[in-house]
């Protein structure tokens, strides 16, 4: 077996991870270091937690238990021992990217949902009398 071979499919995984990604309204932008590597908000995308559960699935879908990623680090055992090392350095390497990415989509969709509600209630409240912060008094009759 020919572990070049099966680097080449693992960036296909993770290049296809990262269109996912982007479909969902996710640009990746590089850090200013340049090392590294976050996934931002840029476009309008699903309201509420439904693109947060999108984001847990793609991330589980590329580098879950069952996924195609997982069946990857199987075969390290196959790979030639002088190479087994280095090929399982590049897996986890690719794995931590995705996850990375996968982690940084969903802070930044979290941050999305915060302003937009933070926008949201502040166009509903009265100079006041916020609905959403309002006291309510119950009283008993006697």
């Amino acid at each position: 077996m020919r572990y070049e071979t099966e680097q080449e499919s693992v960036l296909a995984l993770e290049k296809a991870f990262r269109q996912e990604l982007e479909s969902l309204g996710f640009r990746i932008v590089l850090e200013q270091d340049g090392a590294n590597e976050r996934a931002d908000l840029f476009a309008t995308t699903p309201q509420g937690q439904k693109l947060i559960i999108e984001i847990k699935n793609l991330e589980s879908k590329y580098v879950g238990r069952k996924s195609e990623f997982a069946g990857k680090k199987k075969l390290i055992r196959e790979v030639p021992e002088e190479a087994r090392a280095q090929f399982a350095q590049y897996l986890q390497a690719i794995e931590a990217r995705i996850r990375t990415l996968a982690k940084s989509a969903e802070t930044s969709a979290s941050r999305a949902i915060e302003t937009a509600r933070t926008a949201r209630e502040s166009r509903t409240c009265s100079s006041h009398i916020c609905p959403s912060r309002q006291v309510r008094v119950f009283l008993r009759r006697a």
